[in-house]
């Protein structure tokens, strides 16, 4: 019996690592999430952008219908009665409204005037637009002319309770809801190319307020969502 003296070294055994195939570590390392897969592109005559038909299918004028607005982050109707966050109508009809006015919070409210196709106004004076926003800029350098769009529909439903319900009803948009408006038409458009959607339920649409802050102004929008999307 040979005995160890307290200084000898203990080696203590290693233990072996596994043996992982190359294909097997690389595998390991780098783990792709899955694509998603690619999706067919619609042919061509397929994808019809929504609501073509509901375009300046009726005009309101204003105080006709029952009127719903952007509050601070909800809706409201004329009686400023709070409507919540959103509502849902079945849409009827759509048109373009454009606001000229001289883009100054300072100057006379009298000075905004309308037009529906930004070529002339409905006044019977005999102005045209492109004269008008040169006779403004005279004095109100940031003279514009925007694009609304008012719309027209049968509230079905909305986050709190309104006397309107199942009532025709109109919206204005401001131009910042329009290019969603827009945007919403397109991609609507596309997913029901593509089947994800049936037709008959677009004109089903919920338009929820959306608080926006930009340049030290703070205002609301209204953000179409289909009720399937």
């Amino acid at each position: 019996m040979v005995l160890k003296r307290l200084s000898d070294p203990v080696v203590l055994p290693v233990a072996e690592a596994p043996i992982v195939p190359a294909a097997t570590a690389a595998a390991v390392a780098v783990q792709k999430p899955a694509a998603p897969p690619v999706l067919a592109t619609p042919a061509r005559g397929s994808m019809e952008l929504i609501w073509e038909d509901k375009k300046d299918l009726f005009i309101a004028k204003f105080g006709e219908l029952p009127r719903i607005k952007a509050g601070s982050g909800n809706l409201v109707d004329s009686d400023e009665k709070d409507l919540g966050r959103w509502i849902e109508i079945q849409l009827l009809s759509y048109n373009a409204v454009y606001v000229i006015g001289p883009g100054d919070q300072k100057a006379p409210s009298d000075l905004v005037r309308y037009s529906v196709d930004n070529e002339t106004f409905d006044d019977g004076t005999g102005d045209t637009v492109p004269q008008y926003l040169n006779d403004l800029r005279v004095n109100w350098p940031n003279a514009s002319s925007k694009l609304y769009y008012e719309v027209v529909g049968a509230l079905r439903a909305s986050e709190k309770p309104s006397e309107h319900l199942a009532s025709m009803v109109q919206l204005q948009l401001s131009p910042t809801s329009v290019t969603a408006f827009e945007g919403w038409r397109k991609q609507t458009a596309f997913k029901v190319a593509m089947g994800h959607v049936d037709p008959a339920t677009v004109d089903l649409v919920r338009l929820e307020a959306v608080p926006v802050s930009s340049k030290g102004q703070s205002w609301t929008k209204i953000v179409p969502k289909s009720t399937q999307l």
